[in-house]
This record gives structure tokens, sequence and C-alpha cells, in this order.
């Protein structure tokens, strides 16, 4: 089992790449695995994480979050980071029409929301802009790629890009 950090790069140089090999525990139809217990091997963050089998062949990624050690809550300065989320608000799997996606960020910084095939190519760029801070924005993806046509039934990826914040949410079509 392996872990490799989402890519962040700036400048031609990705500071924060990781690869981070696990032991698992394996029990009756359970596998578990623990981060590494010093920060600095796997800091917080989301990986994908990978099961390798006995010939070399790797699993699909699931994408998992690690978190930072130490309890997590709210004091009397809330951490701004707590703002930070992305939802689907609208019915999972798409029955054509819509998929209206809805997110809030904790500073105002350029983003952008797409939508990827399960190989994680892009399908189609919903909005590229600035965002402002601490407000809710909805954008609709219309089941269409980047030239206007409709994209086949599947399973699809959108993701919330931003320079200092990644979501990704699942998303099925079914298409008529």
């Amino acid at each position: 089992m392996s872990l490799i950090r989402l890519s962040s790069t700036t400048h031609a140089f990705n500071q924060g790449q990781r690869y981070v090999r696990l032991t698992p525990t394996i029990g009756s139809g359970t596998v578990t695995v623990t981060p590494p217990a010093n920060p600095n091997l796997a800091p917080p963050g989301y990986y994908m994480l990978f099961l390798v089998n006995s010939t070399g062949v790797p699993s699909v990624a699931r994408m998992v979050l690690i978190l930072p050690a130490g309890p997590v809550g709210v004091g009397e300065e809330p951490d701004e980071r707590l703002l930070d989320f992305m939802a689907l608000r609208s019915a999972n799997p798409m029955h054509g029409g819509t998929a209206r996606i809805a997110f809030a960020l904790s500073r105002s910084e350029v983003g952008r929301v797409e939508v990827l095939d399960v190989t994680g190519r892009r399908v189609k760029l919903v909005i590229d802009g600035f965002f402002d801070a601490g407000r809710e924005q909805v954008v609709t993806w219309d089941g269409t790629d980047e030239h206007g046509q409709r994209v086949k039934s599947g399973l699809y990826w959108y993701r919330l890009w931003t320079p200092s914040l990644v979501r990704t949410g699942k998303l099925a079509l079914v298409s008529y």
C-alpha cells in the first residue's frame, strides 16, 4: 500500500510531492493502515491511496485526507479553514439536467471548478476566476464537454482547485 500526495506545482517545481509506503495490517475481510507518526513524512492534506497486488499492478486510487494530529475543534477565534467546502446541491446520479456545485472559500483567491472523467482527463472547465471569501458560490454543469457535446453516462469527478485548496467529489451521470 502507498500514498501519493496530490500535486501542488508552482513555478515548475512540486515542493509538496510525497510518496509514502505503508505497511498494512490484514484482517478478516479488512485491511488497516496507519499513516506515519512523523508529520514531516506525510503532512496533513489529500492523498491518493493505492493497493498494489503481488504482480505490481496498482488499484484505482481512493482519495483520503490526513488530518493534523491532536484535537480538532472551534475555539474563541474560529479556524477559517472550516469555511472551505464544496458540495453537490442536486440529484446524484444526475439524470440529464444540470449538476449544481456549491462551494465557499475562507480567503479570496483565484480558482476553478472543473469536471473530469474517471481517468482524470478534463471534460469541462465549469468556471475559472476570482472568488470572494466567505460567500457561497453555486455553479452548474450541464452534462456537456468543452465543445458543447453531451457526455456519455458514467462516473465523473467535479473538482474545486485554488492555490491553497483542492476539493473533489464524485458524480454519476445517466443520459437518456
